[in-house]
């Protein structure tokens, strides 16, 4: 299977199993609602619909904020441009795993140099053998 189709196909199961949950919250909190209030009229579809939106604004406000925090250029709202004060040069758009490699790439090459310079002593003391 092609990397492309491979990418498309864990897309479309991560959907469906993203919306399976959701449905399943839903279910649950409208047996409970119905179970605690017996008059109250909450619907799967509306509880599913509350979870849809209040995840797309958390999401959205994150993905945001982070596009703001990590462009220089101005903020264009509309017709006007605001300056862009929240901009942070040191700030980088990084997934978790991503910053988790650096992390790991950081500590291997300081043992790198530990064991480049372990080496680079016991060739000096191998030279200092074979002269002697």
């Amino acid at each position: 299977m092609p990397k492309s189709a491979k990418l498309i196909v864990s897309y479309i199961v991560g959907l469906l199993l993203t919306l399976a949950i959701f449905l399943g919250i839903s279910e649950t909190y409208t047996t409970i609602h119905n179970w605690m209030v017996p008059t109250g009229k909450v619907s799967s579809k509306e509880v599913f619909e509350l979870i849809c939106v209040l995840l797309t604004i958390i999401f959205s406000t994150s993905i945001l904020a982070r596009e703001i925090r990590a462009n220089p250029d101005v903020v264009s709202v509309g017709a006007t441009n605001i300056p862009n004060f929240m901009y942070h040069p040191d700030f980088k758009k990084e997934s978790k795993n991503r910053s988790k490699i650096l992390k790991e790439q950081h500590m291997l090459k300081g043992k790198l140099e530990e064991q480049e310079m372990y080496t680079d002593n016991l060739l000096d003391e191998l030279e200092q053998k074979i002269l002697n």
